[in-house]
């Protein structure tokens, strides 16, 4: 006796019929609307663009090194500016440290933190405020310099005269471009940022790029 399969062959059609039909369609969908975001995404970085890449500058570090911006190429960096036992700046700091441990283990390696007093101050100074914060020291660092070049700094490389420098921050891509403000007052700023941040993250192919460059320029 035969069994009826009309029905089932019909209803597996539609099946495959919609899979064929609706899926491309999804994936198409899907694509462009992740595009629409990546270009968005992109576009809240161009208030800068490529015509602000800061010089590079001399600094030292809580560890009594001599170390300048150029260190930080190759990476996306945070740059804070703060006040020596600023109450204001606790939150700022909690805050960076909230973006720190959300890329610490994704993104080790590519991603710092820099952050400056404003009164220039000695390497023991940056020293007690490191016993002070529960930080990596591995992607933070504290440094300093002469106080003519910390003004310099902040109005004319970094763009940050006339903000609140104890709540703002901003954003150097790879290349040691300026793309950013942000107030670490405002969660949602500080989570735009972490969006951007994973946005200007090189790719794999990119970071063997960089990494192979970097090495290169130690053996020249």
């Amino acid at each position: 006796m035969t069994e009826k399969k009309g029905p089932n062959r019909i209803i597996i059609l539609i099946v495959v019929g919609l899979m064929l039909v609706f899926f491309p369609v999804l994936s198409v969908y899907m694509s462009s609307s992740g595009l629409q975001a990546y270009k968005k995404m992109k576009a809240e970085l161009k208030i800068y663009g490529d015509s602000i890449k800061i010089p590079y500058s001399a600094l030292r570090s809580q560890s009594n090194e001599g170390i300048s911006t150029e260190a930080f190429k190759g990476k996306v960096t945070i740059v804070q500016f703060y006040e020596k036992d600023c109450k204001a700046c606790e939150e700022s700091f909690s805050e960076l440290k909230r973006v720190q441990s959300e890329f610490i283990e994704k993104a080790r390696r590519r991603v710092a933190i820099l952050s400056i007093p404003l009164n220039a101050d000695s390497v023991q100074a940056l020293v007690e405020q490191i016993k002070t914060m529960d930080i990596d020291t591995m992607t933070w660092t504290l440094a300093t310099t002469d106080s003519s070049s910390i003004q310099k700094l902040v109005n004319q490389d970094y763009k940050m005269g006339g903000l609140d420098l104890n709540n703002h921050v901003a954003l150097v891509d790879i290349n040691g471009i300026l793309v950013n403000h942000y107030d670490l007052k405002d969660k949602v700023q500080v989570n735009k940022m972490m969006e951007h941040i994973a946005l200007l993250i090189p790719a794999k192919k990119d970071r063997k790029r960089i990494k192979f460059k970097q090495e290169k320029e130690q053996y020249k």
